[in-house]
């Protein structure tokens, strides 16, 4: 039997928040900016959530999605 791996287990943490840091962004500044916690973007970024706020938030600052291991609901947007 397989084990299904989780979507954005493979995230990659350290290069998210330097790419944050780099555009002047804590984590605190990039909640607000999102409109949601700083744990939740916490926990989005190391991989043990998937929010749809924060995830395309990334995008749209300009994060390399291949960094982003995104879920499979939100590969199949970035498509179309």
């Amino acid at each position: 039997m397989s084990v299904k791996r989780r979507d954005g287990a493979k995230r990659k943490y350290w290069y998210i928040r330097a790419f944050l840091d780099e555009r002047g962004y804590s984590m605190r500044k990039f909640a607000q900016k999102v409109g949601v916690s700083e744990s939740q973007v916490g926990k989005t970024i190391r991989g043990g959530d998937n929010s749809p706020r924060v995830l395309t938030a990334l995008i749209e600052e300009g994060c390399p999605v291949g960094l982003l291991d995104l879920p499979e609901n939100m590969k199949m947007r970035r498509v179309v």
